[in-house]
């Protein structure tokens, strides 16, 4: 198994940009929360978008870490 760490660096104000694309405003976002309150991205999502209203020109580090099981480090070339 093979473990990839993605990382980009966003300012807030971007970040809100793709909330919009993404839900069209804090409204619907927050009643599709209500909607799926098992979902804890929206919750987290809503956060953020909150946050970024009032911290606009501030850089947002974000990480993703993927897992390949089929893939392993004797798969990469030298």
């Amino acid at each position: 198994m093979i473990k990839i760490k993605l990382i980009r660096n966003i300012k807030r104000k971007d970040l809100i940009t793709e909330y919009e694309i993404k839900y069209k405003n804090m409204k619907e976002l927050r009643k599709l929360s209500e909607k799926t309150p098992e979902d804890i991205n929206l919750d987290l999502d809503l956060d953020e978008w909150e946050y970024s209203l009032t911290h606009p020109e501030e850089i947002l580090e974000q990480t993703r870490i993927i897992y390949n099981p089929k893939f392993s480090s004797n798969d990469l070339e030298y």
